[in-house]
């Protein structure tokens, strides 16, 4: 779990998941600071890609009341699978990004 904050505003809110399997080392021995992206990669999982998902909600009542905030704010959901250099789901993720601070731009491909 991530939370960040601006002006003691809550503007993301991030989980994040991946199978224990993939790292040998002891995880109290892990310093969560420090980049996910990077650790699986020592660990021989280099992420490349991902699936993502995203829509516009509320933010769930469990989250709200963790960060104590029970206004109508939109966020963004976004679910994402990051995927390694062999094409294997690695790292699940939900993120919540408040709306009002936030936009993105996309670009969409059609294979032929």
């Amino acid at each position: 779990m991530l939370f960040r904050s601006h002006k003691r505003q809550p503007i993301v809110y991030m989980e994040e998941a991946f199978p224990r399997r993939l790292l040998s080392r002891d995880l109290a021995s892990i310093d969560w600071e420090n980049s996910l992206t990077a650790l699986l990669a020592d660990h021989g999982r280099r992420l490349v890609s991902s699936q993502a998902h995203i829509r516009a909600v509320s933010l769930p009542r469990r989250i709200e009341r963790w960060l104590e905030k029970g206004d109508a704010q939109s966020w963004m959901e976004i679910t994402e699978t990051d995927l390694d250099a062999h094409g294997n789901p690695t790292v699940f993720s939900r993120n919540y990004l408040r709306g009002d601070m936030f936009a993105f731009n996309f670009r969409r491909y059609i294979e032929i």
